[in-house]
């Protein structure tokens, strides 16, 4: 079981994979079979049942989360019968036809999420991290590999990239080689640097031993920019702020990451005529970039959405019967004239947005709000390098929640934050034995006096 555990994570980072047509877009992510066999494994062992009825903070948010994926699912086939009852059609499908099917896809979701934490809960905290950092070098293997080809051509990495990045088509070539950005192992540069500071920087700020792992946190961060996305470069300030502000830098250790961001500040400034400008140019001049104009509209059609339908959303993905009507507006651009033409990404740019058309407003607040209670509860009883990770994993994971979409179905997304609060309920099961061992040796030694 262990092995599985370590294949499942090392696999993690890898979730832009030819599809070969079992579960849709899911099928993206090169852990799908690992997790599937771990599923099943788990489900028969009660082992993810178990971790539904743990107590204390983590146990209850993980519930939380089970029981609203639940309601959402539920919540998905109704609103595709009512769809269904007033004639709404899209694409040549039957909304009630529709939502039964990705019904299923919370539920999915929950499994995802509940085996994850399944795994930090009963891995060794080094094997734990041992695995993590595996997973990040084979990552960093192929993105050098990767960078090293749009420099000089390499036949290796051109036998690779059609199976590691083939999830999407770029007209049949690799996705450096088109765009001359990089993308990893992931689908796009903003998933790229995602991927790096919600899955690997947290386990390299607070690693399970000593002291912070500043040359990996440096190579993380570094990468983060690298990809060129907005959405990466904000993530990597915020990390950077919250890597500063932490008590675990101290002395030589902060003024050297204040003078390396001074040094980056700096150094985009210098290089303004290739890279600030072009960030620059983004920010001034939203009304003439494509994709800030898409951003805008699909955002301001999903807002539109949530409060039309405030109280119960309107289930996982039938938001199909809602975009393309609404957002024809702007089929002058290529990208929306194809998400018309096939009826993909036709969704809110922020998942936030997104998790609130499907859930509605009322479940989005108590989802939050057991997060930062949970979070809170558990500071000053568990460890202090195991809270401030998962603290700063929500934390991340929440900032890109805003301000992008992501690939929902990409494995790693759900995973990160289900293997910290995993890592927190061993932690509080230790300093429960611990504690139950101690009254057990005290009513020994100071036995109540009979009465």
């Amino acid at each position: 079981m262990r092995l599985l555990y370590q294949i499942f994570i090392v696999t993690l980072p890898f979730c832009a994979m030819i599809k070969p047509g079992l579960l849709g877009n899911f099928d993206a992510n090169l852990s799908l079979f690992p997790f599937l066999v771990l599923a099943m494994l788990l489900l028969l062992d009660r082992s993810i049942l178990n971790v539904l009825q743990r107590h204390g903070p983590e146990g209850a948010l993980v519930r939380m989360i089970a029981i609203l994926f639940v309601i959402a699912g539920g919540m998905t086939v109704f609103h595709g019968a009512f769809l269904s009852a007033v004639g709404a059609s899209a694409y040549d499908t039957n909304p009630l036809r529709k939502s039964i099917v990705t019904s299923i896809v919370p539920i999915f979701l929950i499994l995802l999420i509940c085996t994850a934490v399944v795994i930090g809960e009963k891995m060794s905290p080094r094997a734990l991290q041992r695995s993590i950092e595996l997973a990040f070098g084979a990552f960093f293997a192929y993105t050098l590999l990767q960078v090293a080809s749009s420099i000089v051509a390499n036949p290796f990495y051109s036998s690779l990239w059609p199976v590691f990045e083939g999830s999407r088509d770029n007209l049949g070539v690799s996705y450096i080689e088109r765009f001359g950005r990089i993308n990893g192992t992931t689908m796009e540069p903003s998933e790229f640097s995602k991927l790096l500071c919600i899955l690997f920087l947290p386990w390299f700020v607070y690693p399970v031993e000593g002291s912070m792992l500043l040359k990996r946190v440096l190579l993380v961060l570094a990468l983060g920019m690298a990809s060129m996305a907005l959405t990466g470069i904000f993530l990597v300030i915020v990390a950077f702020f919250l890597i500063t502000l932490s008590n675990r830098v101290k002395g030589w250790k902060r003024r050297m990451l204040i003078v390396i961001g001074l040094v980056a500040m700096v150094s985009l400034i210098v290089a303004g005529d290739v890279l600030f400008a072009q960030i620059l140019s983004r920010l001034t001049a939203l009304n003439a970039d494509p994709s800030a104009i898409i951003r805008f509209f699909y955002n301001y059609t999903a807002a539109q959405i949530v409060l039309e339908n405030p109280i119960f959303g309107i289930g996982w993905s039938n938001e199909i019967y809602y975009f393309p009507q609404r957002v024809v507006e702007i089929s002058f651009l290529w990208e929306v004239r194809n998400d018309l033409l096939t009826g993909n990404a036709l969704t809110a740019k922020s998942l936030f947005l997104r998790l609130s058309m499907y859930l509605g407003i009322p479940l989005m607040i108590v989802l939050i709000l057991t997060i930062m209670m949970s979070l809170r509860k558990t500071r000053g009883v568990l460890p202090d390098r195991d809270v401030a990770r998962a603290r700063m994993t929500f934390v991340l994971l929440g900032t890109s929640a805003i301000i992008d979409g992501g690939i929902i179905t990409s494995f790693y997304m759900w995973c990160a934050p289900g293997l910290c609060l995993g890592v927190l309920m061993r932690q509080r099961r230790i300093r429960e034995r611990i504690a139950q061992t101690q009254r057990r040796v005290q009513a020994v030694i100071s036995p109540e006096p009979v009465k």
